[in-house]
């Protein structure tokens, strides 16, 4: 009895526990509450956030993982923290590519191109990784519409879908139930709301369009400060202006005209800050500003002036319009204006107007252009490392996407590295090709259904997918600081060259081993060299026998003023050093060993005159006398004898002495003697140059010896001066010449110009590298300020600048040293860029022609 209560005890709870378990959890959500989701995402979490839980959300309903496991999945993404995106720039190739067209290939128009369907809500990307800052923003903006359709795949059934602190957002009922979206948008942008309050309080109609996120974006920059994203908005604004055929009522004009009028009162208070970022933008933007007017007025006006600056900002690259007639390009136009006007409407409902061969042929012509001609070695480049500054410059002269696969290799000189590179095409034939295939879809989308090569499509398709996807071994922030340190390392080759430069011309036109610095005012101290300088007497025949020729220092030619001393570098005149005033001073007589009253030795301290020179007028004398006592006259004992200081006149002359006691008749009572030099004048003033007193550098200290005498000279300034500001003009204009028309034919004329150009090479580099391999980096200002601001690297416009402004080199040369310290560090605090997004408007428009192809 007991075993049966206990099976019946045990099979009741198993029962119950079984009813507990898999009875069904109700989820926090339901398919109805899409759009109070995407309202709290988009109120509460920042732009990248709010989308990357959409992402993430979205990726789970394809998982096969358990309701555990999503769950805990789930819960790890809402405590993620993503980093933020500080700005959105958009570039819109679609709409460039078809002023591109529209300008150089006949048998396309404006009214033809705007009959080109846009997709007004893109695809949702789930891969982070191929989620460009643009699509973060546009996914954002129209995050409703995207939860609704991430609910409608789930049914209901997500119950890992929970936010804990999750509040409903009621949103605001429009007033006038007659006002259109764009309406909304023109005076919602108008305030100071943040875009999370704005885009997450109102309910939206429709799906928000592409020049409605556009202005939206814009008014989140002006918010954020965010200036060169702001002047890509506009950029896109004016082309889809331009682009639209819907006629703006008079109340959507006045908001229109009070938002350009609000941007423009913005951009023009922030000149200085735009134009350290890039200087080009500030005048374009306010010719975008002015021409957007027009179109309420004219909707098919087209400003072919405009259009072309536009895009040779976009690309980057100068004269579009001969890159667009190219000899290399002729067949690529002719294929495609001969596809164009076959596909020309001639009634209301005509019959196809191109027979299947030409249609199959107009799509492999495009599939060709986009996958062989692009990538073809003339118009990309090749995967082949260019060597030498000569070759670099050669290739650099291209637009920055002709060479793009140049580009790649000069990155990286690891082998591994280079042998992962694949071909890139080039961008623009690449957009080109994929729009004019695009454009054909959307005029014929049966045809497309019907005759086109799917594989072709998906060929061309994925072939724009490749364009800058780098591999895992150029790392963006590595890559550029490298070709940072280069471009420093050839700035100090630079001035190493200017400074050989201006000691050429220094031994060319100025005195031998002149020291004057051309980068120090004229009353610089300069010093002249005092190699085989001799200092000789200034008149042999009186300097009591002295000849000997002494040598200079730099100290003893310091005695002259500083401004002779530049006269004679200049050869204006010549300074010489001399002495004379040969003199025994503290003059004594001693006895001699022969015990005779009338002889005597004389002793001594030699003293001497040293006199400076200038074109043989007297600058200044010195005088030094010499402590040692020398013995340096045997002679008649006399003070007539005793008093000359150069007893040089009597060396020879006879003394005649009688004896003492006489000779007894013997011999005649006197003696004769022969008056005599006892020391060797040179000897002494030898010895004593450099040696024991070292009377050279008792001249130079002035506590040793006194001027005598003093003439400055004055007069010569004047000769000076003009002197220097003559060769200082002459070597800074010469010097400046060589910087700033800097060519390959050069760089043979001297080591200035072969620096100037490598130098300039690897500048030129520096921007191209950036503008074809990280143009998602391009676009952020911090980069371009260093590429293209007023405040950017140094440059050929930089050195013409200086000229113009007639900068001193120096000067010149300080400020280069101070934009290379101001932008050194920001490669190293370079985080990993997000996708670019450069194309991603025509790989939109192309994916949906390949939707619509046969399989």
């Amino acid at each position: 009895m007991k075993i049966y209560w206990l099976i019946c005890f045990t099979t009741l709870s198993f029962i119950t526990c079984a009813q507990e378990t898999t009875e069904p959890v109700k989820p926090q959500f339901t398919t109805q509450d899409a759009h109070d989701i995407a309202r709290y995402l988009q109120k509460n979490k920042d732009i990248k956030t709010a989308v990357h839980l959409t992402q993430t959300a979205w990726k789970m309903t394809t998982s096969f993982a358990s309701n555990e496991q999503l769950t805990s999945q789930w819960e790890d993404a809402l405590d993620t923290e993503i980093r933020p995106i500080p700005s959105f720039p958009k570039i819109n190739s679609h709409l460039t590519a078809g002023q591109f067209l529209i300008q150089f290939s006949d048998g396309m128009d404006l009214d033809d191109w705007r009959l080109v369907d846009l997709p007004l809500l893109p695809a949702f990307e789930t891969d982070a990784e191929q989620t460009s800052a643009s699509d973060y923003f546009s996914y954002y903006i129209n995050l409703p519409l995207y939860w609704e359709q991430l609910m409608s795949n789930m049914n209901g059934s997500a119950t890992w879908l929970t936010i804990p602190d999750f509040q409903w957002i009621v949103p605001k009922q429009k007033k006038n139930k007659q006002t259109s979206q764009l309406y909304q948008v023109l005076k919602a942008v108008q305030g100071e709301v943040p875009l999370s309050e704005t885009i997450s309080s109102q309910a939206w109609d429709n799906t928000i369009s592409p020049i409605q996120t556009a202005l939206l974006r814009a008014q989140y920059h002006i918010q954020n400060a965010r200036w060169l994203s702001l002047f890509y908005d506009w950029l896109e604004i004016y082309q889809l202006s331009e682009n639209s055929t819907q006629l703006l009522t008079a109340d959507q004009q006045l908001q229109f005209q009070q938002v350009i009028d609000n941007t423009q009162e913005v951009w023009q208070n922030n000149q200085a800050e735009i134009e350290a970022i890039d200087n080009r933008i500030y005048p374009l933007m306010l010719l975008i500003l002015n021409q957007i007017p027009e179109k309420f007025k004219n909707p098919d006006h087209f400003n072919e002036s405009l259009n072309l600056k536009v895009f040779e900002l976009v690309w980057e690259m100068e004269q579009a319009a001969d890159y667009a007639n190219h000899v290399l390009r002729q067949d690529i136009k002719n294929n495609l204006e001969i596809c164009l006007n076959l596909s020309a409407e001639e009634t209301p409902n005509p019959q196809p107007a191109m027979a299947k061969k030409q249609f199959q042929s107009c799509v492999n012509e495009f599939a060709q252009w986009g996958i062989q001609r692009a990538t073809n070695s003339a118009l990309s480049g090749k995967l082949v490392r260019l060597d030498g500054a000569l070759a670099l410059s050669r290739a650099l002269e291209l637009p920055h996407f002709q060479i793009i696969n140049f580009l790649a290799m000069s990155t990286d000189s690891d082998e591994s590295c280079q042998k992962s590179m694949q071909l890139q095409a080039n961008p623009v034939e690449w957009t080109l090709a994929a729009e004019s295939m695009a454009w054909l879809h959307d005029r014929w989308p049966g045809l497309m259904s019907s005759w086109a090569d799917k594989n072709q499509l998906v060929s061309l398709y994925k072939n724009g997918q490749a364009i800058y996807r780098n591999p895992d071994c150029l790392v963006s922030n590595q890559v550029l600081q490298n070709q940072f340190e280069t471009v420093k390392t050839q700035w100090l080759k630079l001035k190493a060259a200017i400074n050989d430069q201006l000691k050429i011309y220094r031994d060319s036109h100025l005195a031998e081993n002149s020291q004057i610095d051309f980068f120090q005012p004229v009353n610089q101290y300069t010093q002249l060299a005092s190699d085989n300088i001799k200092i000789s007497p200034c008149d042999v025949a009186k300097a009591c026998g002295a000849f000997v020729e002494l040598p200079a220092s730099t100290a003893l030619l310091d005695l002259f003023p500083n401004h002779l001393k530049m006269a004679q570098q200049f050869g204006l005149g010549e300074l010489k050093l001399c002495y004379d005033q040969v003199e025994w001073k503290q003059r004594q007589t001693e006895p001699t060993h022969l015990n005779n009253n009338s002889i005597a030795n004389f002793t001594g301290q030699l003293s001497l005159q040293l006199t400076g020179k200038y074109q043989e007028q007297t600058v200044f004398t010195k005088l030094i006398e010499g402590e040692t006592r020398h013995l340096y006259l045997f002679g008649e004992n006399s003070e007539e004898v005793l008093n000359m200081d150069c007893p040089l006149p009597i060396v020879g002359k006879q003394i005649n002495t009688q004896l003492e006691r006489g000779t007894y008749g013997l011999f005649p009572n006197r003696l004769t003697f022969l008056t005599a030099q006892r020391t060797n004048i040179n000897t002494v003033i030898d010895n004593n140059w450099s040696d024991g007193e070292n009377w050279q550098s008792k001249f130079a200290d002035e506590n040793h010896s006194a001027i005598l005498f003093y003439d400055e000279m004055t007069e010569v300034k004047q000769s000076v001066n003009e002197a220097f500001l003559r060769h200082n003009n002459a070597v800074q204009q010469q010097i400046y010449r060589k910087l700033m028309y800097s060519n390959a034919a050069r760089i043979n004329d001297s080591a200035l110009s072969l620096a100037v150009f490598e130098y300039l090479t690897e500048r030129q580099l520096f921007n191209k590298m950036t503008q074809s391999l990280f143009p998602q980096l391009y676009l952020q200002p911090e980069i371009r300020s260093v590429l293209k601001g007023n405040q950017r690297l140094m440059d050929e416009a930089f050195f013409k600048l200086a000229f113009e402004n007639q900068s001193n080199l120096l000067d010149m040369l300080n400020k280069g040293d101070e934009l290379i310290f101001k932008h050194q560090s920001i490669w190293t605090q370079l985080s990993m860029p997000l996708p670019a997004g450069n194309l991603s408007s025509s790989k939109q428009q192309l994916k949906q022609a390949i939707q619509f192809s046969p399989n």
